[in-house]
């Protein structure tokens, strides 16, 4: 059980620190899911996943087609 914890903790710390790069390259401009992958140097699956984290704290939206934008 321990073990399982500490991994799902590297996870989320993972994830929250490819969110802060994702909330980041999102400050100019809405982008779409491949353009984000491509900037943050990210694979598109850690783009989708900090996307899903950003989406859940209502930190961004996702606009049509998927593209991206930081909320207000």
């Amino acid at each position: 059980m321990a073990g399982s914890q500490l991994r799902l903790d590297m996870e989320n710390s993972q994830v929250a620190c490819d969110a802060a790069r994702v909330l980041q390259i999102l400050a100019d401009a809405p982008l779409h899911i491949d353009l984000l992958a491509q900037n943050s140097g990210l694979t598109t699956s850690r783009v989708s996943a900090a996307l899903v984290y950003l989406q859940l704290t209502g930190k961004v939206q996702e606009l049509d087609g998927n593209i991206f934008a930081r909320r207000p």
